[in-house]
């Protein structure tokens, strides 16, 4: 029998960031999403749950999740998360693993999703046996990444489950498939861009209602607002009139695009308001906080016209996209 557990992992490094400052490198801003970072919505589904899926098409069914959620992206997937921050998803995943063990599993499946890994699953357990070692860890160019194969008789975890991974003699297995280690805003955007243009094997979390084009459920776009692909356009979003979204540009689930916005070759993260007639270019955008990826700078903007974090219940203000009470059917364009 096969079993799998998987971590939704952090590059946090506890560090305070003083989020007062107007503007910082973008680069150096990834402890703004570091926690949450694996739940995070990328075309509809989180990293976590794209991870998950994967797994089970490679053959194993019994998978195991823990980890902290943040903007509903595990609720994209389909899982209910146990809630836990990092250090005790490491203590549930151990507590699994030794269910795993009593149960006699052959092997588990490991991994802490800080990365986006794609792989042959069903190739690298069948590695795992040919190499004969306790554990086998996963490589790509750039060295190690936080996927195991383990033997759970064969693993000392005395001292923790993740000591007893980094520990243990291990045989290397190159991962042979896309890897995009999620360590900044940057990492993330590419995510985008990338299954957008079919660079890895994961595709968007919708309906493509034209080539390279894809629309989520509830989605609702004004008649005269252009979509020019590749784009997404995510679950509940609402895109009001004269918008363009071109460019590879991701709309997240519930956010709205109000009148005249143009949004082009951008990630709008989930829950995120973004105002009228606004030219929105190179960036990633959650909440208030914007992040040019060109200039490497974030700004966070206190006025609420202009971005704000985005409810679908209760606004301070009409929009023009409400006002004009215009909407399109996604299955209409």
């Amino acid at each position: 029998m096969l079993g799998a557990i998987v971590i939704a992992g952090s590059n946090h490094d506890e560090s305070t960031t003083d989020y007062g400052v107007a503007s910082l490198s973008a680069a150096a801003s990834s402890d703004l999403l570091a926690e949450g970072i694996a739940s995070t919505a990328v075309l509809g589904c989180s990293t976590i749950a794209r991870m998950v899926e994967a797994i089970r098409r490679g053959g194993i069914d019994d998978v195991s999740v823990f980890g902290e959620r943040k903007h509903g992206g595990l609720h994209a997937g389909g899982l209910s998360p146990a809630g836990y921050d990092e250090e005790e998803g490491w203590r549930g995943a151990a507590r699994q693993f030794g269910v795993y063990r009593e149960r006699g599993f052959e092997a588990v499946l490991i991994s802490r999703t800080v990365a986006y890994v794609e792989c042959e699953f069903a190739t690298l357990l069948e590695r795992h046996r040919e190499y004969g070692e306790p554990v086998t860890r996963l490589f790509d160019q750039e060295g190690p990444l936080d996927l195991w194969v383990v033997d759970p008789n064969r693993l000392d975890e005395s001292d923790g489950l993740l000591v007893g991974l980094q520990d243990a003699e291990s045989a290397d297995c190159a991962a042979g498939g896309y890897v995009n280690r999620l360590q900044s805003v940057y990492d993330l955007r590419r995510l985008a861009t990338d299954i957008l243009t079919l660079r890895c094997r994961t595709r968007p979390a919708g309906v493509e209602v034209r080539p390279s084009l894809w629309i989520a459920d509830g989605a609702q776009v004004a008649r005269s607002a252009r979509l020019v692909a590749p784009a997404y356009i995510g679950r509940g979003v609402k895109v009001a009139d004269d918008c363009l979204i071109t460019r590879c540009s991701n709309v997240e689930a519930n956010s709205y695009v109000d009148f005249g916005t143009a949004v082009e070759d951008s990630s709008i993260l989930p829950e995120t308001y973004v105002g009228i007639g606004l030219d929105l270019s190179h960036s990633l955008v959650d909440g208030n906080e914007i992040f040019n990826l060109h200039h490497d700078v974030r700004l966070r903007i206190s006025d609420p016209v202009v971005l704000r974090r985005h409810t679908t219940r209760a606004r301070s203000a009409q929009s023009a996209f409400e006002r004009k009470n215009v909407v399109l059917s996604t299955t209409e364009r």
